[in-house]
């Protein structure tokens, strides 16, 4: 099934069980640069994991490239997300919220005011009704319980998020 990404219409994502793929010819993004070479090649969805913890970058690395993600780099801390975020141009931050310099909410506010083609999934080792209405509010296309990380949950946040209207976004960015 090719699911269309809300804020780069002319994107897909193949979920049908296989690894997330851009089909070369279709850009991923504006300004991505990713997508060269022959008609039967693609890329895989690039992440970059933020997590002051190093056993679960660790951890997510490796469940993410299993599934077929191509993790692009990873960061400790909001600061180092923001810039590594500008610098390896991930399709994916994989954010969490508590970070040691400031909140996940306040950085997913900045990536996305700054490079609106990039999708964040928020995650924590808390669940999601601790933090109340403030998951909803964000720019985060959604939510993983760390207890829950696997490559398949983080595709099915990721098509859920591809089927929502940008304009009902509007508010949100």
């Amino acid at each position: 099934m090719l699911l269309r990404h809300a804020a780069c219409p002319d994107s897909v994502a193949d979920t049908s069980g296989r690894p997330l793929v851009y089909p070369v010819g279709i850009r991923a993004c504006p300004d991505a640069d990713l997508l060269a070479g022959g008609q039967d090649r693609g890329v895989s969805l690039r992440v970059l994991i933020v997590d002051d913890n190093a056993p679960f970058r660790a951890a997510a690395r490796a469940l993410l490239e299993a599934g077929g993600f191509q993790v692009a780099g990873d960061a400790v801390d909001g600061a180092d997300a923001i810039t590594e975020t500008a610098a390896v141009r991930p399709d994916v931050v994989l954010l969490d919220i508590g970070l040691p310099d400031m909140d996940g909410f306040t950085v997913c506010g900045k990536l996305t005011a700054v490079l609106p083609h990039v999708v964040v999934v928020l995650c924590s080792v808390r669940d999601a009704e601790s933090y109340g209405d403030a998951i909803s509010r964000s720019a985060a296309a959604g939510f993983l319980p760390k207890s829950q990380l696997s490559a398949q949950r983080l595709a099915s946040i990721l098509a859920a998020a591809s089927t929502v209207d940008p304009a009902d976004q509007s508010d949100r960015r």
